[in-house]
């Protein structure tokens, strides 16, 4: 007997059944997806009018049909006749929210949407605060009592909990037993396509530009919203649910050539599917393998300052060459060595204090273009700051704190990783005061280390070399296969960007902020140790580890703070640093391009291009990967379309992370070629989530 559900002869479903086919279907249910999606009012209420979904199992049809609300007469004759027409299953939300429980609750299929929580909480009848762990989430109920009189209490409650603009948890709440309706503690399977694919590529997509990157036989169609309902806006409406289907099977396709425990439902970001990976290697949480005391970690958790920004020349158009730190956090991991802590059975300290004074008293920048250098600044250092350029985590000018590099002098100690000592001696010329310093050190191997094929493909063994140096060598492999579509080639070598960034630091950083509470007395180790009521706790992440987190960043700083000496050496400027990148004022005064002269610059601190490409050079020495060159890219906004010949380029600065490049074209029009908005996402237009526009 077949083991598909049984196909309903009328347009209306009636409900469930206890037929022998359907508890077949229910025993067998691997593979079953319940794709939805939901239309609404274009008002401030979005109220659902029309669904769609689709049930199928490895890509084979079973069930199809459309559901309603809030429709006119007329326009449920129209749906009810499309539907005859289509041999559709057709219902209003009533009976729909009947056959979803009886088919993703009582049966068990997972369900797919793209950006679930709007579909699912379209379906809601009421909502509430969420509780416990989903506590700032909310709680909705999807099922009433027959007589409309509350909530059928037999049925649960859907969970839903944002974790950010690209995922949320959703998850059944616990429901009291009832055997006519469903078995005990099912919690449901959900699929965001949209939170999958940004797992997998790590930037945001639309539906259509999912499509798009993943290749997808079919294509959303164009259609007018917020009209009353044609024929053509059905057509439209089951096109997205197609869509989506075979979105979802491309991404689980791709999810699946990856090696891992992990179920693509929990995939919520690219960090997700990097701590998987770890887990395939056998390395296990390094909190758990320390010997360094509360007090140590608070110190070294005091020395963690995060990347740095700054903007130099705010307000005026100045022209530059951008240029970018190949992989800026996998690089410094590799070039100091730190898989050695990874998979370290012990990880401890031992006080380095005079050979520490000792370095910096002869450390040169030429020093610091030698990769062995680097191996040496797994170091936290106290210093006692006296005009020392350092970071400062302080208020400037405003009620909250925030971090700056400056110029730094105190009666008190502080604690800094040494990449920044190191590089306050770059910038001053002078070696800060060191009071103590303490070097981690990794004792024997972990037992269990194995080696992964990342993506199925490249074989990475955590026991021999630096973990993440073939993950970004494989990145540049795919960057240059003509094999792959330009999209698939870009989301992959996305992915091994983000998940070799966020794996190699993203994870050891990682603090999951709990919502507020009852205030409770607890104890705090940074500097010192003290006790003060907290009602917001930040609990560590899995691979949480500030000392790794502390020493990745300051090697980061350390990058940039060279980069600063070579330009101020050069007599040249910048007007910003970003993380991993720097736009440096750059002479264009020379330039010819068809009797033309262009990108004339009137500043005296400009460099040559020629010292610039000589600066980028320079880098090369700490390439530590197979590829070969420097780690110093001069990115591609310095070349424009379509020859790609070097343009001269501008960049437009008002704070830190909020700057423009531009060029100019023939016409003197401006063209720009990339912008930050950290921080202005109040002034974006509303437009496409994946436009460039913003509002001027």
């Amino acid at each position: 007997m077949s083991s598909r559900p049984p196909k309903v002869s009328v347009r209306v479903w009636q409900g469930g059944t206890r037929s022998k086919p359907l508890r077949r279907w229910r025993q067998r249910r691997t593979g079953y997806m319940f794709v939805f999606d939901t239309e609404t009012t274009v008002d401030a209420g979005q109220v659902l009018r029309v669904g769609s979904f689709r049930i199928v199992r490895r890509g084979e049809l079973l069930q199809e049909g459309l559901f309603y609300e809030r429709l006119t007469p007329d326009e449920v004759d129209l749906l009810e006749q499309y539907a005859d027409d289509h041999e559709l299953l057709c219902m209003p939300i009533t009976g729909f929210r009947d056959f979803f429980f009886h088919h993703v609750y009582r049966l068990g299929a997972t369900v797919v949407g793209h950006n679930l929580p709007f579909d699912l909480s379209r379906l809601a009848v009421a909502w509430a605060p969420g509780r416990g762990a989903f506590k700032g989430g909310w709680s909705l109920t999807l099922w009433p009592r027959k007589d409309g009189r509350g909530e059928n209490r037999f049925r649960p409650r859907l969970r839903l909990k944002s974790l950010n603009n690209r995922a949320a948890i959703i998850e059944f709440a616990s429901v009291r037993r009832d055997e006519r309706d469903a078995p005990r503690g099912r919690r449901g399977r959900f699929i965001d396509t949209k939170t999958l694919a940004a797992a997998l590529t790590d930037r945001s997509h639309s539906l259509d530009h999912a499509a798009e990157t993943f290749a997808t036989e079919h294509r959303k169609i164009g259609v007018d919203h917020g009209k009353p309902l044609t024929r053509d806006y059905l057509d439209y409406l089951r096109r997205d649910v197609l869509v989506t289907q075979e979105l979802c099977e491309r991404l689980l396709a791709e999810f699946h050539r990856h090696p891992i425990g992990l179920d693509a439902s929990q995939a919520y970001s690219s960090a997700s599917i990097g701590k998987a990976y770890i887990d395939a290697f056998g390395i296990t949480p390094m909190l758990g393998r320390t010997t360094l005391s509360d007090e140590e970690l608070g110190l070294w958790m005091s020395a963690f300052f995060g990347g740095r920004a700054e903007c130099r020349i705010r307000g005026e158009l100045a022209p530059v060459t951008y240029l970018d730190v190949l992989s800026m956090y996998p690089t410094v991991f590799t070039l100091m060595g730190l898989t050695r802590f990874l998979i370290a059975e012990e990880i401890g300290s031992e006080d380095v204090t005079d050979e520490v004074r000792a370095f910096l008293d002869r450390i040169t920048l030429d020093d610091l273009f030698d990769p062995e250098t680097w191996l040496e600044l797994a170091v936290a250092v106290e210093v006692e700051p006296d005009d020392d350029i350092l970071p400062v985590r302080m208020q400037y000018g405003g009620a909250d704190r925030s971090i700056g590099v400056n110029r730094f002098s105190s009666n008190e100690t502080w604690w800094y990783s040494k990449a920044d000592v190191v590089a306050s001696k770059l910038l001053t010329g002078k070696a800060p005061k060191i009071r103590r310093a303490l070097r981690l050190v990794a004792r024997a191997q972990l037992d269990g280390l194995k080696a992964v094929k990342l993506r199925g493909d490249v074989e990475i063994d955590p026991r021999k070399g630096e973990l993440f140096k073939r993950v970004i060598e494989e990145r540049q492999r795919i960057r240059r296969d003509d094999t792959l579509s330009e999209p698939e080639r870009e989301a992959l070598q996305k992915f091994l960007k983000t998940f070799a960034s966020a794996s190699s630091y993203g994870i050891t950083a990682e603090l999951n902020r709990q919502e507020p509470g009852k205030a409770v007395k607890t104890m705090v180790y940074s500097r010192r140790a003290f006790e003060v009521p907290i009602d917001t706790v930040e609990r560590p992440g899995r691979y949480c580890f500030p000392p790794l987190a502390a020493v990745i960043t300051g090697g980061a700083r350390l990058v940039l703070a060279m980069l600063e000496r070579c330009v101020l050496d050069a007599g040249g400027a910048y007007v910003l640093m970003d993380t991993d990148s720097i736009a440096v004022v750059t002479d264009y005064r020379a330039w010819e391009e068809g009797g033309r002269r262009t990108g004339l610059s009137d500043r005296d601190d400009a460099m040559s291009i020629a010292g610039i490409e000589g600066m980028a050079e320079r880098f090369a020495s700490l390439n530590p990967f197979a590829f070969g060159g420097s780690i110093l890219k001069i990115e591609d906004e310095n070349y424009g379309p379509p020859t790609g010949a070097r343009e001269p380029l501008y960049a437009r600065a008002i704070s830190s992370k909020r700057y423009a490049l531009v060029n100019f074209d023939d016409q003197g029009e401006l063209v720009v070629r990339k912008f930050s908005e950290h921080g202005l996402g109040t002034y974006r237009g509303p437009t496409d989530k994946d436009s460039d526009s913003v509002v001027d």
